[in-house]
């Protein structure tokens, strides 16, 4: 049987072997590197508008800037349901890969879309359901933090972890489920299900991602520069291919988790 080092191990073997699966990943990257980039300097914006002393001439600035948000907030979905998309396609490769045949990324993408609603749909339910379980948690963490109880932010945020890690663990395998399923809504289920038996993997593979997204949320913050320049863009999007890198090896890492034997 295929111990969790071993699978640990065989991601990178994978990655080695098949250097393609990194290109859906950095496209990916790069398209968020880019909407971020648009929306640091919106939020510039609306500082320097938050500056100004009359509310009146605030008002007029902040309806200027209305399209602006607009734009944000729908190519942020555009792109949240790209990335899903992307995303559910790595278990049909790696179902390939496994099976020692030739892959394609664009037709495992095309594949997802052809079962978009028995695939797609239950992995955004279950992005939902994750979100409204964290929200009051998340919104209590902020309330106390600014009221600087630092004691209570400690205990929240602690508790926020928790329950990140357990609803992580519940839905781990939610894109290998959905993709080679393709039961539509009852995946979410099956999922639970699939979790909750193989509780060691989904883990595993949570403790995983978890340690990528806090070192990714690290270089993000890094790579934030107040002033823009060649350079400054230049390494903002290194480190956001670098980002790119640790997404793919954790969304290979999950279908060999599921897939193990």
């Amino acid at each position: 049987m295929t111990t969790l080092i071993e699978i640990l191990k065989n991601s990178f073997i994978v990655l080695k072997k098949e250097p393609k699966l990194f290109l859906p990943k950095i496209f990916l990257s790069l398209l968020w590197g880019t909407l971020l980039l648009y929306s640091v300097n919106l939020l510039v914006e609306i500082q320097k508008i938050n500056s100004i002393s009359s509310i009146e001439i605030q008002m007029n600035l902040l309806n200027e800037l209305y399209s602006s948000i607009l734009f944000l907030a729908v190519f942020s979905f555009v792109f949240f349901l790209l990335d899903t998309i992307i995303n559910s396609a790595y278990p049909l490769m790696i179902q390939k890969y496994l099976k020692k045949e030739s892959f394609s990324v664009f037709n495992s993408i095309k594949t997802v879309l052809q079962n978009f609603w028995k695939i797609i749909l239950p992995v955004l339910i279950v992005f939902f359901v994750s979100l409204i379980v964290l929200i009051p948690f998340t919104v209590l963490l902020s309330f106390s933090f600014v009221q600087k109880d630092f004691i209570l932010s400690g205990i929240l945020a602690l508790i926020v972890v928790v329950i990140v890690f357990a609803v992580t663990v519940l839905f781990y395998f939610i894109y290998p489920v959905a993709v080679i399923e393709k039961k539509g809504l009852i995946s979410v289920i099956n999922t639970i299900k699939k979790s909750k038996n193989n509780l060691k993997e989904a883990s595993f593979g949570t403790f995983i991602a978890l340690i990528l997204s806090v070192f990714s949320a690290f270089l993000a913050a890094f790579s934030e520069t107040p002033e823009v320049s060649i350079i400054a863009l230049l390494i903002f999007f290194l480190l956001r291919i670098i980002t790119a890198i640790l997404a793919t090896y954790s969304m290979v890492l999950n279908p060999l988790l599921y897939f193990k034997k």
